[in-house]
């Protein structure tokens, strides 16, 4: 039988253990004039997930993508409408306010816009993949530090990346409709 020492228990649990994120908590990155704060990496899930917050003003988005691993995202504050294809393969925008959720599945076409007057705060939930795409590609800042302008060739070194781990900008004809259910 295995005997434990309670000085290994302890080390052992200090590596290994339920751990709390404080509201402030979390490695910052910008990527495309985004940021985003890592709430959980990939490596503290046994790479089965990671989560990430991310806060933007009216008019900031994420475009339509695709990817082939699911991701969800949870409104913390505000209101985002979030992109899908409609039946008729046409854009078409989910309302969210805080407290609700949205999911992509596998391969699912989906982005959000904060088209409101107001700050929106989400929370998305994905696989490492999705992680991997922005660690490669963004770049570590603080709070104080200047958003850098967007630029084409940081947009085709994200497109670059984002291909390598199957992820793939969508485009579609927005219908203007807008679902509020």
């Amino acid at each position: 039988m295995l005997h434990i020492t309670a000085e290994q228990n302890e080390v052992a649990l200090s590596r290994h253990n339920v751990r709390k994120i404080y509201k402030d908590e979390g490695d910052l990155i910008e990527v495309l004039g985004l940021r985003q704060k890592w709430k959980v990496r990939a490596k503290d899930t046994g790479f089965t997930f990671s989560v990430f917050e991310m806060e933007l003003v009216p008019g900031q988005g994420i475009p339509l993508h695709t990817h082939p691993y699911p991701e969800f995202f949870y409104v913390l504050n505000g209101t985002l409408d979030f992109a899908r294809l409609g039946s008729d393969g046409l854009l078409e925008w989910v309302r969210c306010r805080s407290g609700e959720s949205i999911n992509a599945p596998i391969n699912a076409p989906h982005g959000c816009t904060n088209r409101s007057g107001g700050l929106a705060r989400f929370l998305s939930t994905s696989t490492y993949y999705h992680e991997a795409i922005f660690e490669e590609v963004g770049v570590a800042v603080t709070p104080d530090t200047p958003v850098r302008p967007i630029d084409a060739d940081a947009v085709q070194k994200f497109m670059l990346i984002a291909a390598k781990y199957q992820g793939f900008n969508v485009e579609a004809i927005d219908s203007g409709r807008t679902i509020d259910v």
